[in-house]
């Protein structure tokens, strides 16, 4: 808690986000892959997981702007 409540609310709830998008892309990319008839194993490519990672920061970074601006302004 050294960074405050608000703070932490942001990291565990980043974290939970992340994860579950990260896993559900894993679970998916596949079946859609092999749907447009691509090889269903580039989806363990570096580029997939480079994107995967990419949003993550994404999210993180947008769960940080809403809660920490909602946070200073009141």
């Amino acid at each position: 808690m050294r960074g405050g409540e608000a703070v932490a609310i942001v990291v565990a709830l980043s974290m939970v986000t992340i994860v579950l998008f990260g896993s559900l892309m894993g679970m998916c990319l596949p079946f859609v892959l092999e749907r447009f008839k691509v090889d269903p194993a580039t989806a363990s490519a570096p580029l997939v997981t480079t994107l995967i990672d990419a949003s993550g920061v994404l999210i993180y970074f947008s769960i940080a702007s809403a809660i920490l601006t909602s946070v200073a302004a009141s």
